[in-house]
């Protein structure tokens, strides 16, 4: 009998397994997918780099980020990339980085194809013999940070190459900047020996600091005070002194800032021009300043020297007939109308500071221009008792458009220096503050505790840290959120913050630790001010959506030794972090005191 024999097997499982297989697969390119176009929209470069400086990866991110395209860098060594000398440091880092296990940063240059970009690099561990690299261009940042040296550089040229002197001091008359040219108009050996003097003490009559100080405080746009100052041989000599003040936010005076111009010889004129009219009364006819003689009670020229004419285009004979509105502009007419008065007063009562003045008058000329004038005017009787006024113009256009320029060079110096310290302040704020809380940072807090460190041990005086850190923070962050981690963190500061003293130093330690040192406090002392942050920060409740979250607190607090003396004050820090592992143990929400155990 001839028969079949068949064989049967069943494939429902191999097609299970095999459908199941080309669904990982799947799910395997998706997430292959997703995280290429992830590392793709990076700005950052990401490389792996071995212990020898050899690039073994480059991770597929923007290629917008690379000035040398990933093939042509992997399997190179840094020193094809770089300088020899600059790979060699490089390496070191590297190394450096494997031995610590801690994250490093730099910041280099390196020129490549035409470009010479900046970068900073955090180059972490990534296992025993590999480095992580994640490198970003901060060219533009070197750009600016190179025209604000380029700005302040050409800001200090200017400043110490000005012809005139040029000064800032505070408020209480303490000099602050001076440049040379100050410097050499008061004849002093240097500059440190110029600024450790008040500028009280630099003028011939002391009062006159007073009055420069009431003057100034009445103007609100710089003006020309002039006074007589001594030199460093005691010497002295006439400036002009233009002035105006920087004021704080309160609208107090700040600093004075101006420049000083030597004028001792046109006081030394002015002074022999008065002496001289006052004994002689003499007209000079061929003078190129312009003499008259005024009757003040009819305001009407009785005589005008001939140079009247180059001076305003009028003869003199044109100018008797004429009247004081009629050559002089409104605004200048207004301020002798307003001081006149007060003058002729004062002059019938005999007052001597009256009797010669001086003024700046603008006038018009023949041909309707705008001529400035220097007046000087001495008041006298004739001989019928009339008083009269004997005047010596004199053109100051040109010195007036001087002034202006020099106004207009002092604006612009003000403005750089302001934008300037602007600058530098806001540096100094992203320096030493943590842009979470506004609390100090760990370095700058690092900067300020060495120094009251320092002068506890010196005088021997009590320093105490206390370092802590919310409890369960970790599991808040996951069941929250790290949104509502950093609005606890946000809350702990703040509420911390209005209990601490103005002396004490408070600054955010790192993650969800803070660290406060407290100046001349023992240990005692500092777990009273603790243990009412611990209680305040206890009482706060901060909403949820389900009900209100308590935050507590768990703090351990350090005093510096004296005897064996601490080396640092890192010592007392590492104390107080073992007593907040203790205050842990305790079941935390307490304040435990470091003791040998």
């Amino acid at each position: 009998m001839i028969g079949t024999v068949g064989i049967g097997r069943d494939v429902t499982h191999e097609k299970e397994m095999e459908e199941e297989r080309k669904q990982a697969q799947k799910t395997l390119a998706a997430s292959d997918a997703e995280l290429r176009a992830l590392f793709a929209s990076m700005q950052d470069a990401v490389l792996v780099i071995d212990r020898d400086g050899v690039y073994r990866k480059i991770a597929p991110t923007n290629p917008a980020v690379y000035y040398i395209t990933p093939q042509e860098l992997i399997g190179k060594n840094l020193v094809d990339i770089f300088p020899a000398d600059q790979a060699e440091v490089y390496i070191r880092v590297i190394q450096r980085v494997l031995e610590t296990q801690q994250t490093q940063h730099i910041e280099y240059e390196l020129a490549v194809n035409g470009h010479v970009p900046w970068f900073e690099a955090f180059i972490s561990p990534m296992g025993a013999d590999q480095t992580l690299w994640v490198a970003r261009d901060i060219s533009e940042r070197k750009k600016i940070e190179t025209a604000l040296i380029q700005s302040e550089q050409a800001y200090r040229t200017l400043f110490e190459n000005m012809p005139i002197g040029l000064y800032r001091t505070s408020a209480d008359g303490r000099i602050l900047d001076a440049n040379p040219a100050l410097v050499k108009m008061f004849g002093y050996p240097d500059s440190s020996s110029l600024l450790a003097m008040n500028a009280r003490d630099l003028y011939a009559d002391p009062a006159s600091n007073d009055r420069f100080k009431d003057e100034v405080l009445n103007k609100s746009v710089p003006f020309a005070f002039e006074s007589e100052y001594k030199r460093y041989d005691h010497k002295s000599f006439w400036a002009e002194d233009y002035v105006h003040i920087i004021y704080d936010k309160e609208g107090s005076p700040l600093y004075y800032e101006g420049s000083l111009i030597n004028i001792t010889d046109r006081k030394l004129a002015e002074q022999a021009l008065t002496e001289s009219e006052k004994q002689y009364r003499l007209l000079a006819e061929g003078m190129a300043d312009v003499v008259w003689v005024l009757d003040v009670k009819s305001m009407k020229f009785k005589y005008v020297s001939p140079s009247v004419q180059k001076l305003l285009g009028y003869t003199a004979e044109e100018m008797m007939g004429m009247s004081m509105e009629e050559l002089i502009v409104p605004y200048s007419m207004e301020q002798i109308d307003a001081n006149l008065p007060h003058r002729l007063a004062r002059f019938i009562q005999g007052a001597p500071m009256v009797v010669t003045e001086m003024s700046t008058v603008d006038q018009w000329h023949k041909d309707g221009s705008l001529v400035s004038t220097e007046i000087a005017t001495t008041l006298v009787r004739n001989e019928k008792m009339e008083i009269e006024a004997i005047g010596v113009s004199r053109d100051i256009s040109e010195r007036k458009r001087a002034e202006d320029e020099l106004r207009r060079a002092n604006k612009s110096l003000e403005t750089v220096h302001y934008e300037l310290k602007q600058m530098f302040a806001h540096e100094q704020m992203l320096a030493r503050t943590d842009g979470l809380t506004n609390l100090y940072n760990r370095r700058y807090f690092f900067e300020l505790a060495v120094r009251e460190f320092t002068a506890a041990l010196r005088y021997e005086r009590p320093l105490t840290i206390f370092l802590f850190d919310i409890d369960g923070f970790k599991q808040v962050n996951d069941t929250f959120g790290h949104a509502f981690g950093d609005t606890l963190l946000v809350q702990v500061a703040q509420t911390t913050a209005a209990q601490v003293r103005d002396v004490d130093i408070f600054a955010r330690y790192g993650g969800d630790e803070f660290i406060i040192l407290l100046p001349e406090t023992n240990a005692q002392q500092a777990f009273m001010i603790a243990e009412r942050i611990r209680e305040h920060v206890a009482s706060t409740r901060i909403e949820t959506e389900n009900s209100p979250f308590i935050v507590t607190l768990s703090i351990g607090v350090a005093e510096t030794i004296h005897t064996p003396q601490d080396e640092s004050v890192e010592d007392a820090i590492r104390r107080a972090d073992k007593a907040l592992y203790m205050a842990k143990q305790k079941g935390r929400n307490t304040t435990v005191i470091f003791s040998e155990p």
